[in-house]
């Protein structure tokens, strides 16, 4: 119709330059939203424009004022962008709520209210996802895969029903996963987290629940969305606390005296050069301790968001690195084994069979 002929697409670069993307890109979408509506009501406050926006002034206020409206109407420019983007993405994910959080459940082993999931508990929400046409491609297959990871292996009508529901190209990821040492025959001993692992995934949804409580906290999906905690935050949480296994993570040379974080948190400090300048650009607190985390094989974004938050967490600044970033649909590209094609684009919300297009 006419009202929708006239409806205005805009498209963003974000990068550096954005302050509010610089500070905030590695945060879970609805923490993002919650700190940005923070945001906006501290900076409505603070700035001399808006409590005299309608009101009388002398001149030494309207001199204040014209001092400060240049960089009002800036961040005003840029708070109405990210909440352009905000509205957006909360859109694009509403329908893919139902996913996350059973991809949340098969990797947790737990609820959204902490209490034991087994991966079987599932199968008939599980089969229902995977019977919509509109469940995205991208999450079936997640599912799939998931699924008989955490099952450790799937039975001969679970297989069935795979076989009949998913294209080809998800299905050969499925039967790959016993390249990685995967069983996918009939299921044998559940895949579950180490008790250390699970009780920090524990100690956090709780604290998270209790939080729930109070007005400002993140909504329910924040909780249903960003349950799992990785690997890979489980050993810098470990680093961090200045308790991580020696054995498992050995020193090259000897460790000074001085490594423990206990020792360090208070009193470390950077010697880099163009300190001033980071300061400057807030780009973080050079007087902080620094820890350098580079994982070999690749890192995911998810895992990358988590490890910042024990940045925040321990008042540590976070370095991280990695030989490749990896995303859901490199990862099935590479399980299929070439039954999905390298330039195939499988984020559309609906594929039906990549491997015949």
């Amino acid at each position: 119709n006419e009202k929708e002929s006239k409806k205005e697409i805009k498209s963003y670069v974000l990068n550096e330059t954005d302050e509010i993307w610089r500070e905030k890109r590695h945060l879970h979408f609805d923490g993002f939203k919650n700190q940005l509506n923070d945001d906006i009501g501290k900076f409505k406050k603070k700035s001399t424009t808006n409590q005299f926006r309608d009101g009388k002034m002398d001149d030494k206020t309207m001199l204040a004022v014209v001092k400060d409206l240049p960089k009002y109407r800036e961040m005003t420019k840029l708070f109405a962008r990210h909440q352009n983007i905000c509205k957006a993405a909360g859109k694009a994910l509403k329908p893919k709520v139902p996913a996350i959080t059973i991809l949340q459940d098969l990797a947790c082993g737990l609820s959204s209210d902490c209490s034991t999931l087994k991966p079987r508990t599932n199968w008939s929400v599980i089969k229902e996802l995977l019977e919509k046409p509109e469940t995205a491609y991208l999450d079936k297959a997640s599912i799939a895969l998931l699924y008989v990871i955490s099952r450790g292996g799937m039975s001969n009508d679970e297989k069935s029903f795979f076989e009949d529901i998913l294209d080809a190209g998800t299905m050969a990821a499925v039967n790959n996963l016993q390249l990685l040492g995967i069983n996918t025959g009939s299921p044998s001993k559940p895949k579950t987290l180490e008790k250390g692992h699970q009780d920090m995934i524990k100690t956090r949804l709780k604290r998270m629940i209790k939080e729930k409580a109070d007005a400002k906290s993140p909504k329910k999906s924040y909780i249903i969305g960003n349950r799992y905690l990785s690997k890979v935050y489980y050993a810098c949480q470990q680093l961090a606390e200045d308790k991580l296994d020696k054995k498992a993570y050995p020193y090259v040379n000897p460790p000074p005296k001085s490594a423990g974080r206990s020792n360090t948190r208070s009193t470390g400090f950077s010697v880099r050069r163009n300190r001033h300048k980071r300061q400057e650009s807030r780009m973080g607190n050079s007087d902080k301790p620094r820890l350098i985390i580079f994982v070999l094989g690749g890192i995911t974004a998810a895992e990358m968001a988590s490890v910042y938050e024990i940045g925040e967490q321990w008042k540590v600044e976070i370095v991280i690195g990695s030989t490749d970033i990896i995303t859901s649909e490199e990862t099935l590209k590479s399980l299929s084994q070439g039954q999905i094609k390298k330039d195939q684009d499988l984020n559309p919300s609906i594929v039906r069979d990549p491997t015949n297009i």
